[in-house]
């Protein structure tokens, strides 16, 4: 016997639940280093939550193949009870506090990081302000005016930006830094 319209469209919301599921597990948890490790913390939890969806999952499963003619309120609301409590197993193998901390922290870090060449951001600011239109290559030009006194120096040999504590810069990140400058400056304008 064919499977009715209702039926139909339930198999392939379930299927793209499934394959989010799926993705989530691959993606999110096998691979990142945060859940690996709480994973050896925890043997077995993340696991455990993804099976719990996965065997509700299943369960969404049966009650479509066991809903034959006119779908009832009551088998709607618990085939949808049911994709929402496998979706809450997932978010809970997801946002596990200890994990969630670690990627807050790892967040807080890179933001408190500063500049490691504060006073060049300054130079490449000035040079901004002073031609906004500039292109990074001008601005890498004009730089060897502004060197006295400073922190900072173009290495003549290889062409890089060398800082008293020996650190190098080449162009590409030069570039990639008065990009976010420009930026800067123009979400304050």
């Amino acid at each position: 016997m064919s499977e009715s319209y209702f039926q139909t469209q339930r198999r392939k919301e379930l299927a793209e639940v499934r394959k989010r599921v799926l993705e989530i597990q691959q993606n999110a948890i096998e691979s990142n280093s945060t859940y690996l490790k709480h994973e050896k913390k925890y043997p077995g939890r993340i696991d455990h939550f993804m099976s719990l969806a996965t065997s509700h999952l299943d369960d969404a499963e049966r009650m479509i193949t066991a809903m034959v003619g006119t779908p009832t309120k009551g088998w709607w609301i618990a085939f949808r009870k049911t994709l929402e409590v496998a979706d809450h197993y997932v978010r809970q193998a997801l946002w596990d506090p200890d994990v969630q901390r670690a990627i807050e922290w790892k967040a807080a870090v890179k933001r408190k990081r500063g500049s490691r060449w504060p006073e060049l951001d300054n130079d490449i600011r000035a040079g901004l302000e002073r031609n906004p239109n500039a292109s990074n290559k001008d601005i890498w030009n004009r730089l060897p005016d502004s060197f006295a006194g400073r922190k900072y120096y173009v290495d003549a040999d290889n062409g890089k930006i060398v800082s008293d504590s020996g650190r190098e810069l080449q162009f590409g990140g030069f570039s990639s830094r008065v990009t976010k400058i420009r930026k800067d400056i123009k979400n304050l304008h």
